[in-house]
């Protein structure tokens, strides 16, 4: 497979027919990591390696955290990358709003046996989608906007790694009313727009603006932001008292440098990346419907045969969902089975 890194070009100025195919590859490993994040890659007790049980925290906490923004930045690039900023197309933001709330609907009526909590990613999508083009069409200016996002984001910082600092004020007379007013409202940050307004932002202004570093400085940056991911969260679990990790500062830079990265490697055309980007989608839609059964035959298993499968839970539901997903775009291309494609676009 060869690839061209294109040093040169702001994402903005590729030309309308070109095909973000490392895009793709990146939002399908997405799907997986976020299948991560709620089934654990490895079994510690069954493996009798307590090892295992910090690599599962790494993936879960750091590694697994950049797949949802990743997904904001993209929706929101490929959403504005076709729309004037200064003369925003209010119809086809309508129409993408419209679209997403299809899918959160059509799979939560679908996937009523199980969880879905997944969906969760569409409805925030929705909010933040619909508030940056309102905001647009009012003519605020771009660096209010940011300043929002920025704000919107430091609520969602407090809402969950930064908590322990936003509990402390739980001590004072004074403000102690005003924090469990807060905990009561903002029970989960992720479901507003708070966490993904200021990745949405930024996928927009991918796609408005010219944007072009070094690509060496890219992949360091890159890399040390997840380092600093890394630290972050130690530090923050250490010495701090965290709601959850999953929303982290580092995280911003994190992301910037691999969506820059993502649109900045040509992979040469080939029809493989146009299934991947419908199979990840799918993966992601359908991966703990999935799992409900794997666990399911898990219990059958241990109970009924005697046989211990629990090490292998991630394995089977990450097989299964990716042959689920395969099937389901397989099936969509049939000229009598065409309808299926409204579970994706």
């Amino acid at each position: 497979m060869s690839k061209q890194v294109l040093s040169n070009r702001s994402a903005h100025e590729m030309p309308s027919n070109y095909r973000f195919n490392c895009m793709d590859l990146v939002k399908f490993i997405c799907a997986i990591l976020v299948l991560m994040i709620h089934v654990r890659p490895f079994d510690p007790q069954k493996l009798g390696a307590e090892d295992f049980t910090n690599i599962n925290f790494i993936l879960k906490n750091h590694i697994c955290r950049l797949a949802v923004p990743f997904y904001f930045t993209a929706s929101g690039f490929l959403l504005f990358k076709k729309i004037d900023i200064k003369k925003p197309d209010t119809e086809r933001i309508r129409g993408y709003c419209l679209k997403l709330l299809r899918l959160f609907g059509t799979w939560s009526f679908l996937l009523f046996v199980g969880k879905h909590y997944q969906l969760w990613y569409l409805e925030a999508s929705v909010l933040a989608v619909a508030v940056l083009g309102f905001m647009m069409k009012k003519g605020v200016k771009t660096g209010k906007i940011i300043l929002f996002s920025v704000i919107m984001y430091i609520i969602a910082l407090l809402g969950d790694s930064y908590y322990g600092f936003l509990a402390m004020l739980k001590n004072y007379n004074v403000t102690k009313p005003f924090i469990n007013v807060y905990d009561s409202m903002h029970t989960s940050v992720r479901n507003r727009m708070f966490f993904g307004f200021i990745f949405i932002i930024m996928g927009a202004l991918f796609s408005q603006r010219k944007i072009v570093i070094n690509n060496a400085v890219a992949v360091i940056g890159f890399i040390v932001s997840l380092g600093a991911m890394f630290f972050e969260g130690y530090m923050l679990k250490q010495h701090s008292a965290p709601k959850d990790l999953q929303v982290y500062i580092s995280l911003v830079p994190a992301v910037f440098f691999l969506f820059y990265l993502s649109t900045h490697i040509k992979l040469v055309n080939k029809p493989i990346y146009q299934s991947l980007r419908v199979v990840g989608m799918l993966v992601f839609y359908t991966q703990l419907f999935v799992d409900h059964f794997v666990k399911l035959a898990i219990d059958f298993a241990n109970k009924k045969i005697g046989i211990n499968i629990n090490p292998f839970h991630f394995v089977l539901t990450l097989m299964f969902t990716l042959l689920f997903s395969v099937l389901l775009e397989k099936l969509s291309k049939k000229e009598k089975l065409s309808w299926l494609k409204y579970l994706y676009s």
